[in-house]
């Protein structure tokens, strides 16, 4: 959280690892929406999170949101792993 850039090369090594984590009925369900510091983006994520939030995030060089599809890809049954409810 020191606000020291990212290279585009650990950003990629980054979400690979993601893409290979291990899922549920071989269905990566999740998707990540993410903003560099000093990018049109980064205002827009960091405007949509709590003030407590924003005080410890302020200074990363890169904020994630994590989106999970409540139903399975294949057959749209219920994903147990999903989250459910709102947040």
């Amino acid at each position: 959280m020191t606000g020291e850039e990212l290279s585009h090369y650990d950003m990629t090594s980054l979400f690979e690892a993601a893409r290979w984590a291990p899922s549920s009925s071989d269905n990566q369900s999740w998707r990540f929406i993410y903003a560099k510091r000093n990018t049109e983006k980064w205002d827009k994520l960091f405007n949509l999170m709590f003030k407590g939030n924003k005080i410890w995030t302020k200074n990363a060089a890169v904020l994630v949101i994590v989106i999970s599809r409540k139903n399975f890809e294949q057959n749209e049954k219920p994903s147990k792993i999903a989250l459910r409810g709102r947040i």
